[in-house]
């Protein structure tokens, strides 16, 4: 779900305490409750995020939906704040997510502007993440641009995933069961036969949002994995 430097090239992000209280009985609310990446204002989610580089702590607060700056298309903005240390990444950054053709999106390039105003850095077309109600088996493939200009240019990016069998997964933040894989691949198109440059598999609980996501470099050794685990996280009261 969530990325401090976004799901553009090879870094996927994702923090630590622990908490109180069942999964079961912190689900998001409402329609919600059934979905696998509740979109609630005012929820938040703690992850702890592993590297070779060393440990931080990342914060997700959701802040509900706002129109993209290019095209006046509604999004639903979640902001990624690094609580520490920095290792390169930005202190604060927005995320911006819609719901487009039965799949949960990201659109990659937001930023804040000097007054804190949503702005867009490239790429407007939403990369699926997961599907809205996801089955095991379940497969899809994208091509898009990233970095995208007005006059269309970007640097092509292509795509594909596909669902695995629920499991039960155990995380600083609780025991889940029924939770849904997700593993996606990213290519460079122009090297296609030489296989995925990254594989992503994300874990996702319902009425809870993403658990657990590892990045790797499939062409390098240990020192390219990031592992992010959900620590914390809470909804707003109904």
């Amino acid at each position: 779900m969530f990325r401090i430097l976004r799901r553009t090239a090879f870094i996927a992000v994702l923090g630590a305490l622990a908490c109180s209280g069942s999964p079961e009985s912190r689900r998001a609310g409402g329609d919600q409750a059934a979905s696998y990446f509740p979109l609630v204002p005012g929820s938040h989610w703690r992850y702890q995020l592993s590297t070779s580089q060393g440990v931080l702590q990342l914060e997700v607060t959701a802040k509900g939906e706002q129109p993209l700056p290019r095209d006046g298309r509604v999004a639903f903005i979640m902001d990624e704040r690094n609580l520490g240390p920095s290792l390169g990444f930005d202190e604060t950054a927005p995320v911006a997510y819609v719901i487009d053709r039965g799949y949960v999106g990201r659109i990659h390039d937001v930023g804040y502007d000097a007054s804190g105003k949503l702005r867009a850095l490239g790429q407007n077309h939403p990369t699926w993440i997961l599907p809205l109600e996801p089955r095991e088996g379940d497969s899809w493939d994208q091509q898009n641009l990233l970095f995208e200009s007005p006059e269309g240019e970007g640097a092509p990016m292509a795509w594909d995933a596909d669902v695995g069998p629920p499991l039960s997964l155990t995380v600083p933040a609780g025991r889940f069961d029924g939770v849904v894989e997700i593993v996606s691949r990213y290519y460079d198109d122009a090297a296609r036969d030489r296989g995925p440059q990254v594989i992503y598999r994300d874990y996702y609980a319902r009425g809870v949002g993403l658990i657990k996501s590892v990045t790797e470099d499939p062409h390098g050794g240990s020192s390219e994995r990031v592992e992010q685990v959900l620590v914390d996280y809470g909804f707003p009261a109904p």
